[in-house]
């Protein structure tokens, strides 16, 4: 389970004890999809550990309390968790420890669409946790924070994948999947596949992707984790969809569909939505692909999903363009405009406004001189 206190709770007053058992129940609350009994035992072992002075546990605690509400969509209460941890880790200059409070608070920058920061706090963590990694490999005592380690290079590969820095990312998958397979880590395993499958989709090599994905697809489902297979169902179905076989890539749609409902995967809900809208869509039904896309936008501003809000509003304002609904169009692009103003994304600002200015030419109501203003205000 997630807490490190329960080797030598039995040498400790009786309170360490009630907090392990309420930490470890909410990890098996959450392994079920059951959130919300994870979160109100999470948030009970939170309170008791405040009433100690012992400030190491309460760390550890904040770093079990974000991994729950980033499981859940709750990512400001995760931000808040995990710097508090930082903070606690940082002044007792625990580094090491600190580096799970660090992957969160990066996770937490790349979701409001900070990549650069996402990759700094990533970076922070291999840097701390690589001479570790080293020395228990010469030690011959592979840690916990052995499988981390290869959790981070997984995600710094992700990060890579999506600035479309393909060998990058190639790079920091095959580091992942090197760890993990040799602690025959078996759902570790299924997430590394999974995005070296993407990288191979991404570049059009359908026939590579297909039996990584299938592969990550059958250990997520052998491990019994069921919203991360959620996923290589989406992956999979993708795949079938590009290479021609649609009612098999809708019925993998379905699939994942309903394991996130089940599991209250909202994050995962809006996903599956935006792919099967982003399907229709390519076959010109813009009518039927919008429906989608707005089930998803509203799913991911629910949770604050800023990167996944801006991706779908500019789905969403693409589809009204195609329909020569001038007036939606402006209106998504100028709400996914607001968006990039405060992620500081210029190329796609760039593209953004170059949109609002083609629509300008067909409409009376857009002022065109305060587009061009901010396009000549981002340089070239």
């Amino acid at each position: 389970m997630g807490n490190n206190l329960q080797e030598s709770a039995t040498d400790l007053p009786p309170e360490y004890g009630i907090i392990v058992v309420y930490s470890d129940r909410a990890f098996v609350h959450l392994h079920i999809g059951q959130f919300a009994e994870a979160i109100a035992d999470i948030s009970e072992a939170l309170v008791r550990s405040r009433k100690l002075p012992d400030m190491n546990n309460l760390a550890n605690i904040l770093v079990h309390a974000g991994t729950i509400y980033e499981a859940s969509g709750r990512y400001k209460e995760m931000k808040d968790a995990v710097v508090e941890a930082c903070a606690i880790y940082e002044k007792l200059k625990l580094y090491k420890e600190a580096t799970k409070a660090y992957h969160l608070i990066g996770f937490y920058h790349g979701i409001m669409g900070k990549l650069d920061l996402e990759l700094e706090y990533l970076m922070k963590c291999v840097h701390y946790l690589e001479p570790a990694y080293e020395q228990a490999v010469k030690n011959g005592d592979l840690s916990s924070y052995t499988s981390f380690l290869a959790t981070v290079y997984n995600n710094i590969g992700y990060v890579h994948a999506y600035k479309n820095d393909h060998v990058k990312a190639s790079e920091f998958y095959q580091k992942s999947l090197e760890i993990r397979e040799r602690i025959n880590e078996l759902h570790g395993i299924a997430q590394t596949l999974n995005n070296i499958g993407m990288i191979h989709a991404r570049k059009g090599e359908f026939i590579q992707s297909l039996p990584l994905f299938e592969r990550s697809l059958h250990l997520y489902l052998k491990t019994g984790l069921r919203k991360e297979a959620s996923y290589s169902y989406i992956n999979t179905a993708r795949v079938f969809l590009e290479t021609g076989e649609s009612k098999k890539g809708l019925l993998y749609f379905r699939r994942a569909l309903t394991i996130q409902r089940e599991i209250g995967d909202i994050y995962g809900e809006a996903t599956t939505l935006n792919n099967i809208a982003v399907f229709h869509s390519r076959f010109k039904r813009e009518d039927i692909a919008l429906k989608y896309f707005k089930r998803a936008l509203s799913l991911y501003m629910g949770i604050g999903h800023k990167a996944s809000v801006l991706k779908t509003m500019l789905n969403i304002a693409e589809s009204y363009d195609l329909l020569c609904n001038w007036g939606k169009a402006y209106e998504n692009y100028n709400g996914a405009l607001e968006l990039l103003e405060q992620m500081d994304n210029k190329p796609l600002q760039r593209k953004v406004l170059k949109a609002i200015l083609d629509i300008a030419g067909k409409v009376d109501f857009i002022d065109k001189e305060i587009y061009r203003s901010k396009l000549e205000a981002l340089g070239n």
